[in-house]
């Protein structure tokens, strides 16, 4: 179902929406296809009342006719209904979603397609209570519903990832409050979420889906544009910002500038720190730097590291450093929480590091200093160290032998002469010598490979691609407006540089307008009934192109 239509779709109050998130067509262009109340839907349903509506379908309150049950019902658009593939995308879809047992998933009864009308529905849980996004318009959510939020919402999220489904539209319209309850809160509509099982297929196709102030980068064709679970943290990570906040974070404009906001990570001022690490780490550009989505569902915010009183230092002794111990954490959580905890330093230098077991006391000798590889010509250049050297001990009256240091590193440098304190004759030794130093094998360095930055992994450029072979747009009417929002061509690195244009003629009273990143729309008010046939070409700035034809039919009107 539309991502707009969420807020919503199963509960809350009635009201139209603007039905973009699928690319189909306005609620002018659909309002003519409500169903009347009492419609029965293959003789187990009943339609009430309309609830919302937008580009994708409509949702009804319904009840079950035989135990008078209330009950949620999604109607997909004839031309929806019609297409084949998507049907049987959403049949499988609804067949996951049916066996996905968590008490924030709404539930799901029954997928169907109703003959009389010819449009394939869904039967759901219907949840009363208001959206989260209703909720926030009163102010942020406290620390502990945060938490609560944050726990349930990405739990749920992280069992539908685990049957390879990603919800690709997480949104506050999209979490639904039970009476107004955040500790219950409830995750809707998954109308085009996609299966890992059927490639990048959703019911819309492989186009756009989502809200723009919500979607990821590689939901705008950025970082390669392949749309995995790692896509719904970057979003789960603008709704927890926005429930902090009180407000959504600045990531919505022009199309152009909603690809641009997504190049970095956003200013996350305002957000407590322990909270801000997480979603810094959840916001990367980079699906790959982002963490799990369980990873953020069992996120336990370090407790502050406090530093012991500095003992009273004895002679040979090395001074005590004290930190508190951190949990345990995914490598993929270093990123974003490095700045959660402090850095202490006492008598040398002491780091905290973000890994997963208990702290350990700094060990006696210094570890090896590993030879910086760059992994690619783009890679920074690798950090020049100071040659190590090799310090040998002062002859000691006892033992007979001396004890060695073996050379840290990968030369072999040149040794230093003994402390200027220490060059005053020893002791006479016993008679025994002393066995002269013999050299140590000293294993090969680990070679550390340095991530190369963000854009650096970008996959090559491919042609671009269209969101459909061919597709037949809502029916307009003579004399009345119309606007359809066509679904979006993608490219393999940057959308923001496809340009659309249309190849053909449109009807009388109606024009097409490219509204870059590969999204394009035909407005205006149909003068002649005549169906329109054309052809939409997005092309690149290297000259690929891909082509998808459209088809517009037009009638007389009542």
């Amino acid at each position: 179902m539309d991502g707009d239509e969420a807020g919503t779709a199963i509960g809350g109050r009635p009201g139209a929406t603007n039905g973009t998130g699928g690319g189909g067509a306005p609620p002018e262009a659909t309002a003519t296809l409500r169903v009347p109340r009492g419609t029965l839907l293959n003789g187990i349903y009943a339609i009430d009342d309309l609830i919302a509506e937008g580009g994708m379908g409509e949702v009804y309150r319904g009840h079950n006719v035989q135990t008078d049950d209330p009950v949620a019902i999604k109607l997909l658009q004839p031309w929806l209904s019609s297409n084949t593939d998507a049907i049987g995308l959403f049949r499988r879809e609804a067949s996951v979603l049916h066996r996905l047992a968590h008490e924030a998933i709404v539930r799901t009864y029954v997928f169907s397609i109703e003959p009389s009308l010819g449009r394939a529905y869904l039967a759901m849980e219907y949840v009363d209570g208001p959206p989260l996004s209703e909720r926030l318009r009163h102010g942020p959510l406290s620390a502990d519903e945060l938490g609560l939020l944050r726990r349930r919402l990405a739990s749920a999220l992280a069992l539908t990832h685990q049957h390879g489904v990603v919800h690709r539209d997480i949104a506050p319209d999209n979490v639904l409050l039970p009476g107004g309850d955040v500790a219950a809160a409830k995750l809707i509509d998954f109308g085009i979420a996609r299966s890992a099982f059927d490639g990048n297929g959703t019911i819309i196709g492989g186009g756009f889906a989502g809200k723009y102030n919500y979607v990821s980068p590689e939901q705008l064709g950025l970082a390669g544009g392949s749309v995995t679970a790692k896509s719904d943290v970057y979003s789960f990570g603008l709704l927890l910002a926005e429930a902090a906040l009180g407000r959504p974070l600045d990531m919505s404009g022009s199309q152009a500038a909603i690809i641009e906001k997504r190049r970095t990570v956003p200013d996350l001022a305002g957000i407590a720190p322990e909270l801000a690490g997480l979603i810094t780490a959840m916001l990367q550009p980079l699906p790959d730097d982002r963490p799990t989505m369980a990873e953020v569902a069992g996120f336990v915010a370090p407790a502050p590291v406090v530093a012991a009183a500095a003992p009273t230092r004895r002679p040979g002794k090395a001074p005590a450093v004290t930190t508190a111990a951190p949990p345990a954490r995914s490598p993929m959580l270093r990123l974003g929480l490095a700045g959660l905890a402090g850095v202490v330093v006492l008598g040398g230098a002491a780091a905290l590091l973000l890994r997963g077991g208990e702290a350990e006391a700094p060990p006696p000798a210094p570890p090896p200093i590993a030879a910086v590889t760059p992994a690619a010509p783009q890679a920074p250049a690798p950090q020049v160290l100071p040659p190590p050297v090799v310090v040998t001990a002062p002859t000691a009256p006892a033992p007979a032998t001396r004890p060695e240091v073996a050379a840290p590193a990968t030369l072999s440098p040149p040794s230093l002469p003994p402390p200027a304190a220490e060059i005053a004759e020893p002791p006479a030794p016993p008679a025994a010598v002393a066995e002269p130093a013999r050299p140590v094998a000293v294993p090969a360095p680990p070679t550390v490979t340095v991530t190369p930055p963000i854009g650096a992994a970008l996959r090559p450029a491919t042609p671009p691609r269209a969101p459909y072979p061919a597709l037949t747009l809502p029916t307009a009417t003579v004399d009345q407006p119309y606007r359809a929002a066509l679904p979006g061509f993608t490219d393999g690195i940057e959308t923001g540089r496809l340009k659309v244009a249309l190849v053909g003629d449109l009807p009388a009273g109606l024009s097409f307008r490219d509204l870059g990143s590969g999204f394009s729309e035909i407005v205006g008010t149909p003068r002649q009934t005549r169906s329109a046939t054309f052809a939409l070409v997005a092309r690149d700035t290297d000259g690929a192109e891909t082509r998808m034809a459209v088809t517009l039919p037009i009638d007389a009107g009542p």
